[in-house]
């Protein structure tokens, strides 16, 4: 299944052309890395895909529903944290729920019912999987 996919994507910054006719496909369960040197346009394709920046020709589609992240480019924000601690800053959903579930789960006096549905969401969210995928990154 096609997650992402760009077709002859241009960016202009003035006068300025950035990216040329860039094409490319990410499927699902791809690990892509991008590289190149400073300034050929890796951090723009980046806003691009994550729709900070807009593009001046070419399509670009993303699979409903998908969530991106990734790692700004200045990573001095980065240096206290620890890269397990910053992987799952990723799963900010699925972490405010596992918190709330485990505050429902210390106090028993709170319906059970809304306990169930906070389990229900979390599991779809693919809450129990996040450590694994986390450990194998």
């Amino acid at each position: 299944m096609i997650d992402i996919s760009l077709n002859n994507i241009e960016k202009y910054y003035g006068a300025n052309q950035v990216l040329e006719n860039v094409s490319f496909e990410i499927h699902s369960n791809d690990r892509i890395g991008i590289v190149g040197k400073n300034g050929c346009g890796k951090s723009t394709l980046f806003k691009i895909i994550t729709e900070e920046e807009p593009y001046d020709k070419g399509n670009f589609s993303k699979r409903k529903g998908i969530k991106i992240g990734y790692l700004l480019q200045d990573n001095s924000i980065y240096n206290e944290l620890k890269v397990e601690k910053l992987l799952y800053e990723g799963f900010k959903e699925i972490n405010e729920i596992k918190n709330q579930w485990i505050c429902f789960y210390l106090n028993f006096e709170n319906n059970i019912e809304e306990y169930g549905k906070l389990q229900e969401h979390y599991e779809k969210l693919g809450g129990y999987t996040t450590e694994e995928k986390i450990k194998k990154w």
